[in-house]
């Protein structure tokens, strides 16, 4: 069903002060650095406690979100349970996102049939959609019969999963008709970028769907606090001499500042009903 391309990660190890050269640019790199921010914001709000531990896909999420606000276009995110992704592409009128609450697996089921049923729908229309899909248990049967649907109707679909072990593939494929499958520090944004930008084009020109599975793996020279998309990416941005001081805490006030606001309007079209 899935042939595995390539494992993605991004070196972050530049020397202190040394600004590197990045095919990113670095508006999109700051909009990453943002997101990520702004997702574990949400995510400390959503379940009122703080110093939540990284999943191991923030990066990911935060990166696919980066790409489909630079693209735009109508396209649809589905999340297996809540997730501050979905916040954030909330805010954008070109997307469209659905959610189920945790635990609940017939809705979760619900929305994945619904991505795979946008992307289907995309595909005939030609309209250069894709539909998008997070999904925390890949050994799931729902999941794989998805998995199968991607590949043999080549639909517009980003499906992304925790990393799981790959599978003998028994049915004799002929080569190149196999879903393609990339893992991906699901810690590292700018690797989680690159991997989603890829794989978005990809399916806005009828390339097929892809796999993305994020595993947790460190990179060569690299010590401690891995396990932290906002650390990994401050580092990056250090070594490229754009993480600014006063920069994080000037984010994280202005998005403060929006949650207050959206929260004050909510309550007045509450009370005006």
């Amino acid at each position: 069903m899935k042939k595995e391309v390539k494992r993605s990660s991004a070196v972050q190890t530049a020397p202190a002060g040394e600004t590197e050269f990045s095919l990113i640019p670095r508006a999109t790199l700051e909009a990453l650095y943002g997101n990520l921010l702004k997702d574990r914001m949400l995510a400390t709000r959503s379940r009122k406690a703080k110093g939540q531990r990284d999943e191991g896909w923030a990066a990911v999420k935060a990166a696919t979100a980066a790409v489909l606000m630079d693209l735009g276009g109508d396209d649809v995110v589905s999340a297996a349970d809540e997730m501050p992704l979905a916040r954030l592409l909330r805010r954008e009128k070109s997307a469209a996102v659905e959610r189920s609450k945790a635990g609940a697996r017939d809705e979760a089921a619900r929305l994945l049939l619904h991505a795979v049923g946008a992307a289907l729908a995309n595909k005939t229309k030609k309209n250069g959609k894709v539909a998008v899909v997070f999904w925390r248990d890949p050994g799931r049967e729902y999941w794989q019969d998805a998995l199968e649907m991607a590949r043999v109707h080549t639909l517009p679909l980003i499906m992304v999963c925790p990393e799981s072990e790959a599978k003998k593939d028994t049915r004799g494929l002929t080569p190149g008709t196999e879903l393609p499958r990339i893992v991906v520090d699901g810690h590292d944004a700018v690797a989680g970028y690159r991997v989603a930008h890829e794989a978005i084009d990809r399916a806005r020109r009828d390339r097929g769907a892809t796999l993305i599975e994020c595993a947790s793996f460190l990179v060569k020279g690299q010590r401690g606090g891995h396990a932290d998309s906002v650390a990994n990416m401050e580092r990056y941005l250090r070594g490229k001499g754009m993480l600014k001081r006063g920069m994080k805490r000037e984010i994280e006030a202005g998005f403060a500042s929006e949650l207050k606001a959206a929260k004050k309007a909510g309550k007045r079209r509450v009370n005006a009903r």
